[in-house]
């Protein structure tokens, strides 16, 4: 649509009017005049902003929504260029983000009551994120924690095929010279040797299955919260021990033993089922009876003697900060 300049606007709505030409260019010149001076401080409204424009001819140019200029009226824009005065040299988008600025800031004085709540409840959803976050963190931590120093281990080094069949009468080839290697490694606080095997413990007529499990009592006693954070009625293994074993106190109840009875132990060994004699000279007693009835110590040199199965078939390891495989590697030849 071509452009119309002011005179002829004039022209056209003096002869629509049938008024005087003097009188109707008065009127539009203070209309533009007072639109002029609104752009030039602002309106304060709700409906729409407005930026400081020039005095310009008007051109009958259409302006359409969604486009670069759809913050000027429909079916009116400046001439010279479509939605800029001639002479801003582009300073419409500037005027805009500052009239949007001071409207923004205004704004916030002019109902302070919904400011304040506004702030206090954005405050309070930070706030409850950042719990929230630490919570969950925290809680993933404590449940490591607890895994690790109950026996579990930050890593475990198992024998080869011991992942597909899960056999506890697998033990680790030169498993003295592994532990050495892995002692030296930095970063590792303390490596805890370990056997398992199934057993049958018998007291009188009566009998209960569980894992024995073959330790190291000092390195047991400082690693195992199992073993340290326990109630222990009795004593726990000490070095030297022979025919000693220590029990959950779920397994005693069930098997109606007390401190000083002798189990009848019956378990498969290297050349078939074999059997001993073990003195009860500690209970433990976790405060979980899934966890009691699943305890059952003896020394890592009894269990050797009794089984045939010479060797360490694990070792768990706790570090001061978890050793990733690749620093583990750094440091020794996994075997």
């Amino acid at each position: 649509m071509s452009t119309i300049t002011k005179k002829e606007l004039i022209d056209r709505i003096a002869e629509r009017t049938q008024a005087k030409r003097v009188t109707v260019k008065s009127v539009i010149q203070a209309f533009l005049d007072e639109i002029t001076r609104e752009l030039d401080f602002g309106i304060q409204g709700d409906e729409y902003f407005l930026c400081p424009l020039s005095r310009v001819r008007v051109e009958a140019r259409p302006v359409w929504p969604g486009s670069r200029h759809g913050d000027v009226s429909p079916g009116i824009c400046l001439a010279g260029h479509p939605g800029v005065a001639p002479g801003t040299r582009g300073g419409h988008a500037i005027m805009i983000g500052n009239v949007s600025a001071k409207y923004a800031l205004r704004s916030l004085w002019r109902h302070p009551r919904r400011t304040i709540l506004s702030m206090v409840g954005a405050g309070v959803g930070c706030a409850i994120g950042i719990i929230a976050t630490a919570w969950v963190g925290g809680s993933a931590d404590m449940q490591l924690r607890a895994i690790s120093e109950s026996g579990a281990g930050h890593l475990r080094i198992v024998p080869p095929g011991w992942l597909l069949t899960k056999e506890n009468n697998l033990r680790l080839t030169d498993g003295e010279s592994t532990l050495e290697q892995v002692e030296s490694v930095s970063g590792i606080r303390m490596t805890v040797p370990r056997a398992r095997a199934n057993g049958l413990l018998a007291f009188g007529n009566r009998t209960r299955g569980v894992q024995i499990v073959g330790v190291q009592p000092k390195a047991e006693r400082e690693s195992n919260r199992l073993v340290y954070k326990s109630r222990l009625t009795g004593r726990y293994l000490e070095p030297g021990d022979k025919g000693a074993t220590v029990i959950g106190g779920t397994l005693a109840k069930r098997l109606d033993v007390e401190l000083d009875d002798d189990l009848y132990v019956t378990l498969s060994g290297k050349d078939g089922m074999t059997s001993a004699m073990f003195r009860i000279v500690g209970i433990l007693r976790t405060g979980s009876r899934d966890l009691d009835a699943s305890i059952c110590h003896v020394t890592l040199t009894d269990l050797a003697r009794v089984t045939g199965h010479k060797g360490v078939g694990e070792i768990s390891i706790k570090g001061d900060i978890l050793t990733t495989e690749e620093e583990l590697k750094e440091g020794f030849e996994l075997r």
